[in-house]
């Protein structure tokens, strides 16, 4: 009866180490598998992170580009219609026309120094 019963403790834990093991083992897969997971979605953020922030940045250089090149035409326009007030020939316009953005409402522009509400009233 001892006999049987150390051939049944052995087994016993046999099964039960078994067991153990495969569950162990089982785990570690699982914990394998979601790190692999964890890795991916980090390496598709970042990636996706990397690419949103070159895109902003393109954005921004396109964006001040284009306000670089705006404020120059708007410097030169200023420059234009200095020339006009003081009576100067604009070399791009020969015939001392307006430049580009003229409007065609013969509306007095203010000399630099005077405000639109002093320029309004000597126009009355």
């Amino acid at each position: 009866m001892m006999a049987q019963l150390r051939k049944a403790t052995m087994t016993r834990r046999s099964e039960v180490r078994s067991v153990l093991n495969g569950l162990r083992s089982a785990r570690g897969r699982e914990n394998r598998a979601y790190h692999d997971k964890a890795e991916a979605f980090m390496r598709d953020l970042t990636n996706g992170v990397a690419v949103l922030r070159a895109k902003f940045a393109k954005d921004d250089r396109d964006r001040a580009a284009n306000l670089r090149q705006m404020f120059a035409e708007q410097a030169q326009d200023r420059s234009e219609a200095a020339n006009i007030w003081r009576g100067k020939v604009n070399p791009r316009h020969p015939s001392g026309g307006a430049s580009r953005n003229s409007s065609a409402s013969p509306v007095r522009a203010a000399p630099p120094g005077e405000s639109k509400h002093e320029a309004a009233s000597s126009k009355s």
